[in-house]
């Protein structure tokens, strides 16, 4: 809240520096992540002391440089797909992933990835993620987890996270079975990899919606679109994820 204040009246002063993001304030926004992981932990402070944490880009770069995402193996590449679909609609942890059909998710002739909401949770428009044409572009990721997947799991209503086949043939293109991923596993997703890359503080798959909705807020993205995107019904329902910001 600090940082978006000071950021707010740099704005109103037409002002060029962005202390959210510029390199040369990186070094400032650590401290202050630091401090406040502190606070949380000594005093607890703003989240409960055992509520999940958000991640950082150096955390999200660490997963890709252990091979904790990427495309290489079927429980790292659905990993990967799931995080990144994550961040950029801002899932509802084991729930909504757990929920979540192939004909969801698709390929525009633009090159982003569209979801569709359901039930009563539907959201307000149908979020995108653009091709980034890098090892973490959402395009290539989805056409790889698609290769590797069954043909008859392709279907609008199947299931879109799959239990890997653990007896396939060496070589076999087809990683992963006609059956739905367990809850369970899927609720492993990132606690998994945080343990592997030994990542500090309690990190579960709620905290890549917590990252998700916590840069939207530092980037100034107004709070009745964030809502909209993350499925929230009041903007009351932000106040967990303001204290939760600080890069």
């Amino acid at each position: 809240d600090f940082q978006r204040s000071l950021q707010r009246y740099l704005n109103d002063k037409s002002s060029t520096m962005n202390i959210l993001q510029d390199q040369v304030f990186a070094k400032s926004r650590e401290v202050l992540i630091a401090k406040k992981r502190e606070l949380v932990q000594q005093h607890a402070k703003g989240n409960r002391p055992q509520a999940c944490r958000e991640l950082t880009t150096a955390e999200e770069d660490k997963f890709f440089e252990l091979g904790l995402f990427g495309k290489h193996d079927p429980e790292v590449l659905q990993r990967t797909v799931w995080c990144v679909l994550s961040l950029h609609f801002g899932f509802r942890a084991r729930d909504e992933s757990r929920k979540l059909k192939w004909g969801d998710v698709s390929i525009t002739e633009r090159g982003s990835k569209t979801r569709h909401g359901d039930g009563q949770h539907q959201r307000a428009f149908y979020p995108t993620a653009q091709a980034t044409h890098n090892e973490r572009c959402p395009v290539q990721l989805y056409r790889a987890f698609s290769q590797h997947r069954p043909d008859e799991m392709k279907q609008p209503d199947s299931s879109f996270f799959l239990a890997i086949n653990h007896r396939r043939q060496p070589g076999s293109q087809i990683w992963y079975n006609k059956a739905p991923l367990g809850k369970n596993e899927i609720g492993k997703f990132l606690s998994k990899a945080a343990k592997a890359a030994k990542l500090p503080g309690n990190i579960t798959n709620h905290s890549v919606r917590k990252t998700c909705i916590s840069r939207l807020m530092d980037a100034d993205i107004p709070e009745n679109y964030v809502t909209q995107l993350s499925g929230h019904k009041n903007l009351k329902s932000l106040d967990s994820y303001k204290s939760a910001s600080t890069e």
